[in-house]
């Protein structure tokens, strides 16, 4: 049996929406990496960073509640779908919906102004959000998911290597909308493999190893 805690609670010390406490990531019975203390307040963003293999992505799945592979404890403000944006690192939908179809299948729960100014910025103009996604680069993939992620109303976004394959005009776009978010009490918690990238936007940097 592995010792694991979670708990959703209602009224948050601190005013946090996100904590651990003494996580430790396991694969059967095997450990594989102490994890510090995370403790995410509104309109912070905090960044993990590590080598490709080191359980970024599994914390982050760990969080989101996608599978268990850890003991100690993650204590949320609300559960994940409530709490949560998410963006993984490979950002997979059916190839036989339009990219207009994607967005209206989650516009509710969009911010329709985040939406629109990202659209332009992004170049997801009309008639390209209109043909099937099997027609969309890699790029024009990435670029749906970065805009279905920021303008989801959520709390806390959490976003697996997101500035993995990205060009180089997209990614200052990246960094503003970070930042601009930030400023408006949305949190981020964003995995990274270089540093580079955005940990001077951090709040706290998370090295594992």
């Amino acid at each position: 049996m592995i010792p694991m805690v979670e708990k959703f609670i209602k009224k948050a010390d601190n005013n946090f929406l996100l904590q651990t406490k003494s996580l430790v990531l396991i694969q059967g019975k095997k450990h594989l990496i102490d994890i510090p203390d995370i403790n995410i307040n509104p309109g912070e963003c905090h960044v993990i960073l590590g080598l490709n293999g080191v359980g970024k992505s599994t914390l982050l799945k760990d969080i989101m509640t996608l599978h268990h592979h850890y003991k100690g404890e993650i204590i949320r403000l609300h559960p994940p779908h409530k709490l949560c944006a998410y963006l993984p690192e490979i950002f997979q939908i059916s190839p036989a919906i339009t990219g207009k179809d994607f967005i209206n299948l989650f516009k509710k729960e969009y911010n329709l102004k985040v939406m629109a100014f990202l659209q332009e910025k992004l170049n997801l103009s009309a008639p390209i959000l209109s043909m099937p996604l099997r027609k969309y680069s890699k790029g024009m993939i990435q670029k749906l998911g970065l805009l279905h992620f920021f303008c989801f109303n959520r709390p806390l976004k959490i976003a697996d290597e997101i500035m993995s394959g990205l060009d180089e005009k997209t990614r200052p776009l990246v960094i503003d909308e970070i930042h601009r978010q930030c400023e408006k009490g949305i949190s981020f918690l964003i995995t990274t493999h270089h540093r580079s990238d955005i940990s001077h936007l951090s709040h706290q940097l998370i090295e594992i190893r």
